[in-house]
C-alpha cells in the first residue's frame, strides 16, 4: 500500500520548504540508515526517506516511509546520531506534536536541549533533537504526514482538527490567521453547522487563541463531545472558564455545571462529574445566575433544578425552584415546564387556597387536585371532593370530569374490595382514561404479575408523571429490579427522589440507600443519606430508624460523642418493632458500650437473647462465645 503520486509530491514540497530533504531511500548512503537491522530493513523496502539536509553527513536523521509503515499509516524513526530514540509513530490519529525541554521527557540521551513528541491515539513516540533549528522541519513533517494519511482515508468526510493544522504548516505560513477574529469564529460555525467538525475546531482555535468568548466555548464544546478533536474533559472544562469569565452567557451555565452535583441533570450522560473536593452547588449557583441573567434557559433549568431538592450545601426552596423552572418554561425550555408541573400543588398550595377562599374556580380546582393526590398537603377526599364541587358551581370546566374520575375510582375501590375485580378494573380503566392518578395506580397495582409487567410500569408511570408520589415509589423499584423495563439505576435514583420529597417515607429510605451505595446520579455519602433515614424514621419508618441508627452506629468517633446515644436511640425504635438484625446490633452496642460508662452487660444479654429467641444464628453464637461478666 503506497502513497498516491500527489501525496508524496505534498510531502516532498513540505520537506523542502521546512530544511528538509526527502528522496529514494535507494539514493540515501546505507551509513544512515544501517544502524538497526529492523530499520535497515524497512529502510531498504523503504519508498522515501526524510533527512535533515542541513545536518552533516555524519550526523543525519532518516524518516523511513516503507511499504509496511504506510500499511500502518506511519513511519519508522532512525536517528543518526545512534543514541537517540527510535521509534514507530503512526499517523493515523496524530493528535498533536509538541516542543517539550529535554529533561521533562523519558529519553535515553538527555544531550538535545529539546524533544518533539508526536501525541498519538497508537502510542506517544518522543524523538530527541539536539539543535533548535531542527524542530521546525521535523514538525512540518509529521503533520503534514498525518494530514495526508487523513485525506487519503475513507473516512475523510470526518477530518480531524490536526488536518487543517497540518495543511497551514505545511504551506509555510498559515493563511487563516489573517482573518479577523469574527470571520474566523464565523468560519468555524459555518463548519460547525455543516458538520465539519474537524475544520471547525480549527477555526474556533484560531478565534480562541485570539480571545474570542465565541470561539473558546465552541471550541470546549468540540473537547467535550469529542468532534474533530478526542473527547478531552479538561479542556472542555478549562475552555468554558476562560470563556465564562469574559461574560459568555452559554459558558457560564456549562462551566457552572463542573461543580454541581451530577443528580442535578441525570439526562446529561457526559464529562460532568466534579470530584468530592471540587463539587459545590454554591459556586454551581453563582455561575448559573450570571448566565441566566442574560437569559440562558438552561441556566434557568439548572437553578430550578438545585432549589427544588435538598443537598450537602443547599437547603430545598421549592417556591424558588418553581420561580425558576417558570422562566425557563416561558422562554421555551420544555424540561422545565414538565418540572413545574411536578411542583404544581406543592409550592402553590397556599396561593391556591387563598384564592380558592377569594372564589376562584380555577384555584378551588387546583386546590380540590391537591387533596385528592396528596400534593404539597395529606390526602383528604372529602375536602377535595368539596373544592372540586365548589368549582364546578362557579363555571370551571374541568372540575366536573374530575369528579366523575373521583366517582369512578371510589366505586372501583368498591369492587376491589368485595372481591369483584373484573368490575373494579372497569371502573379504575375509566377513571384513568380521564387522567385521574390514583386510578392509573391502582391499575398498575392490578397489573403487577409476570404475564404483564410492561402494562404495570406503563400505568405507573402514567401516574408517576401527575405527581403521585406512591406511583413514583413504584416506578423507582421496577427501574431498580428491572420488572416490566430494563434495570436502571439512574431512572431508578430518579423516581425515588422525586417521591422522597413529595414526603414518601419508604422512597426516602430508597433514596438514602442510593445515597449510601452510589446508585444512579447522587453525590454518594452517609450524611446525605442521613438525612433521608432522619426524615423517613421521624415518621416512624422501621426501616429508616434501622439504617439511621447503623449509620450512627458506623461512625468512626460514635463511642466518643453523641453518635452512640443516637445509635442506641433509633436502633432500639427499629429493634422494637421486631427487627432482628436491630436487636442483635443493640446488643452488641450495649456490650462495648461508650467511651464513658463503658459496657452494659445486662443490656447486651437481654437483647441479644431476643434476636436469638427470634431465630438469629449470629446472636446464639454470639452468647455462646461471649463472657457478659463484668
Amino acid at each position: 500500500m503506497g502513497l498516491s503520486e500527489n501525496s508524496l509530491k505534498q510531502m516532498m514540497d513540505a520537506a523542502n520548504r521546512a530544511g528538509w530533504k526527502m528522496k529514494p531511500v535507494g539514493e540515501v548512503k546505507e551509513s544512515v540508515i544501517k544502524k538497526t537491522p529492523v530499520h535497515y530493513k524497512a529502510a531498504r523496502e523503504g519508498i522515501y526517506a526524510f533527512y535533515d539536509k542541513s545536518a552533516s553527513r555524519k550526523n543525519q536523521n532518516a524518516y523511513v516511509l516503507s511499504p509496511a509503515s504506510l500499511f500502518n499509516r506511519g513511519f519508522y524513526i532512525y536517528n543518526g546520531y545512534g543514541s537517540m530514540n527510535d521509534g514507530y509513530i503512526p499517523l493515523e490519529g496524530i493528535l498533536e506534536v509538541r516542543i517539550v525541554p529535554a529533561q521533562e521527557v523519558n529519553v535515553r540521551d538527555k544531550t538535545g536541549t529539546f524533544c518533539v513528541v508526536a501525541y498519538s491515539k497508537g502510542g506517544d513516540v518522543t524523538v530527541s533533537v539536539p539543535e533548535e533549528k531542527d524542530i521546525p522541519g521535523l514538525k512540518a513533517l509529521l503533520y503534514t504526514a498525518a494530514a495526508i494519511s487523513a485525506e487519503e482515508d475513507e473516512t475523510a468526510e470526518y477530518l480531524p482538527k490536526i488536518y487543517y493544522t497540518a495543511r497551514a504548516m505545511a504551506a509555510g505560513k498559515n493563511p487563516d490567521a489573517s482573518l479577523s477574529v469574527k470571520e474566523q469564529y464565523q468560519t468555524g460555525m459555518a463548519a460547525y453547522t455543516n458538520r465539519e467538525y474537524g475544520k471547525a475546531a480549527y477555526y474556533f482555535e484560531l478565534a480562541a487563541n485570539r480571545g474570542s468568548a465565541d470561539g473558546q466555548f465552541w471550541l470546549g464544546n468540540c473537547y467535550r463531545y469529542g468532534l474533530g478533536v478526542d473527547k478531552v474533559a479538561s479542556q472542555a472544562i478549562s475552555l468554558y472558564e476562560k470563556a465564562a469569565r469574559q461574560g459568555h452567557s452559554a459558558a457560564q451555565c456549562w462551566y457552572g455545571a463542573t461543580f454541581c452535583e451530577q443528580w442535578i441533570y441525570p439526562e446529561f450522560h457526559d464529562i460532568f462529574i466534579p470530584e468530592k473536593a471540587k463539587c459545590d452547588n454554591k459556586i454551581a449557583i453563582r455561575w448559573w445566575k450570571k448566565s441566566a441573567d442574560q437569559g440562558n434557559t438552561q441556566a434557568m433549568f439548572f437553578l430550578g433544578r438545585v432549589y427544588e431538592y435538598d443537598s450537602e450545601h443547599i437547603s430545598a426552596d421549592k417556591k424558588l425552584a418553581a420561580d425558576w423552572y417558570a422562566k425557563a418554561a416561558r422562554l421555551g425550555h420544555e424540561k422545565a415546564a414538565e418540572n413545574l408541573d411536578f411542583l404544581k400543588g406543592l409550592t402553590d398550595f397556599d396561593d391556591f387556597e387563598r384564592a380558592a377562599k377569594r372564589g376562584d374556580p380555577q384555584a378551588q380546582y387546583d386546590l380540590g387536585v391537591c387533596y385528592d393526590l396528596g400534593r404539597g398537603v395529606k390526602e383528604n377526599g372529602k375536602k377535595a371532593e368539596a373544592w372540586l364541587k365548589k368549582a364546578s358551581s362557579c363555571g370551571c370546566a374541568k372540575a366536573e370530569p374530575y369528579l366523575k374520575a373521583i366517582q369512578a375510582f371510589e366505586e372501583g375501590k368498591h369492587y376491589a374490595n368485595g372481591g369483584r375485580p373484573m368490575n373494579a378494573a372497569k371502573c379504575f380503566f375509566e377513571a384513568a382514561e380521564a387522567g385521574h392518578a390514583k386510578a392509573q395506580y391502582y391499575l398498575g397495582e392490578m397489573s403487577l404479575s409476570p404475564t404483564s409487567p410492561q402494562l404495570a410500569v406503563h400505568w405507573y408511570e402514567q401516574a408517576a408523571r401527575q405527581g403521585y408520589a406512591e406511583a413514583q415509589y413504584r416506578l423507582g423499584q421496577c427501574y431498580y429490579e428491572g420488572f416490566g423495563v430494563e434495570k436502571d439505576a439512574a431512572q431508578s435514583e430518579y423516581w425515588f427522589r422525586k417521591a422522597a420529597n413529595l414526603g414518601h417515607a419508604k422512597a426516602q429510605v430508597r433514596f438514602g440507600r442510593c445515597c449510601e451505595d452510589k446508585i444512579g446520579h447522587v453525590r454518594p455519602g452517609r450524611e446525605i443519606a442521613m438525612h433521608w433515614y432522619k426524615k423517613a424514621a421521624q415518621e416512624g419508618d422501621h426501616d429508616a430508624e434501622y439504617a439511621l441508627g447503623m449509620c450512627y452506629a458506623q461512625d468512626g468517633k460514635y463511642r466518643s460523642g453523641d453518635s452512640y446515644k443516637q445509635a442506641i436511640y433509633w436502633l432500639k425504635r427499629a429493634a422494637e418493632s421486631g427487627n432482628v438484625t436491630a436487636q442483635y446490633n443493640v446488643g452488641i452496642l450495649y456490650y462495648n458500650g461508650d467511651a464513658i460508662k463503658g459496657p452494659d452487660y445486662f443490656k447486651a444479654r437481654d437483647w441479644m437473647e431476643k434476636a436469638a429467641n427470634n431465630g438469629m444464628e449470629e446472636a446464639k453464637v454470639f452468647l455462646k462465645n461471649n463472657s457478659f461478666r463484668p
